[in-house]
């Protein structure tokens, strides 16, 4: 089975993915952060064993982990490509994972709250995400009492979830808006107005592979679909300004561009050790390529943040099936990249 993320480009060139969460707890239990360990152990078998109740005849299509006896480099590898959050992944009391195969849909068991409900898809297609999370929420609501107050909405461990518990995002790539130094000044604007954009890899010296996470912050006091709508909006706000960055500096320096771009695809194509920063970062670039007809695939498609995701230091590991010191993964980083960069039209 393909994963989410093999699934083909975007319409969007700028617009990867879109996704949704749900957070939620249930009455019988006291939240996460008092939870008892008997009483976590208890509650994740209530909430697998319910859902695969109603889903007893698509178990090959649903799976369910126990957090504390996954291996190590899967949980690395899942919260490393966002399928799980680090926090799930670190938890020490019993916690699990219900997902498809695809990882497009999963349910989180006792992380920060004791039901963190995704779905994730390609491009944009955040009303599509939210149906489908919705569908495991009624499924689970409908055996599970949630904690609920008719004034407030849905009760949440952390104070900035309750209502809707929703939050939204959209994962973007913003390579024009890093080099015009456009990406603070937008995300402090952004901030104000009740939205986040954040790097998606990367720490606070910057973002790898130029990758951002645009989502909402408020949750009180408005409706899913406002929500959703705002988000949205929010998007194709930030969509605009990656494409006039990029219209304005491929008038000014197209041959620059287009230098960067041939030289990031030849060091990937013929280069023998990667770190992954220096392998995200020309990925971007070749990305980038395709998206505005600099490269050409040879084969129908071109998007590459597969690629991208594969070359993560933890991905690469669990792929391997093995440690890897850092001169292995750098060999191993080069090798996958031989093996799935596209091709190009000469």
């Amino acid at each position: 089975m393909k994963m989410w993320y093999d699934t083909g480009k975007s319409d969007n060139h700028i617009l990867i993915a879109s996704r949704v969460r749900l957070a939620r707890n249930l009455v019988a239990y006291p939240f996460s952060l008092k939870i008892q360990d008997d009483q976590a152990g208890r509650m994740v078998s209530e909430v697998k064993d319910k859902f695969f109740q109603q889903y007893e005849a698509g178990e090959d299509y649903y799976q369910f982990y126990d957090m504390n006896t996954m291996d190590t480099a899967q949980k690395n590898a899942m919260a490393e490509r966002c399928t799980i959050t680090p926090l799930l992944r670190d938890k020490k009391q019993a916690a699990g994972l219900i997902t498809s195969g695809d990882e497009s849909e999963c349910i989180m068991l006792n992380e920060e709250d004791h039901v963190r409900i995704q779905a994730v898809m390609r491009g944009d297609a955040l009303g599509t995400a939210y149906k489908e999370a919705d569908r495991l929420d009624d499924v689970l609501s409908e055996r599970l009492e949630y904690a609920y107050n008719h004034k407030y909405g849905f009760i949440t461990s952390c104070p900035t979830s309750i209502g809707t518990g929703l939050r939204a995002a959209y994962i973007m790539h913003l390579p024009f808006m890093e080099k015009e130094k456009l990406i603070k000044p937008l995300a402090d604007e952004l901030n104000r107005l009740g939205f986040m954009l954040r790097n998606m890899y990367g720490d606070a010296s910057g973002a790898l592979g130029s990758i951002y996470i645009l989502s909402n912050q408020r949750t009180l006091g408005m409706s899913e679909e406002d929500i959703l709508v705002s988000l949205k909006n929010m998007m194709v706000q930030v969509t605009d300004h990656e494409r006039r960055a990029r219209e304005r500096l491929l008038r000014k320096k197209r041959p620059e561009i287009e230098d960067m771009v041939y030289r990031s695809y030849g060091i990937l194509k013929y280069g023998k050790m990667f770190a992954a920063g220096e392998a995200m970062n020309h990925l971007s670039n070749v990305r980038l390529g395709f998206d505005e007809d600099i490269l050409k695939p040879e084969a129908e498609g071109g998007d590459i943040y597969s690629v991208m995701l594969g070359v993560l230091p933890a991905t690469l590991v669990y792929s391997e099936g093995k440690n890897l010191g850092s001169l292995e993964r750098h060999e191993s980083r080069a090798r996958y990249i031989h093996e799935h960069l596209p091709q190009i039209q000469q």
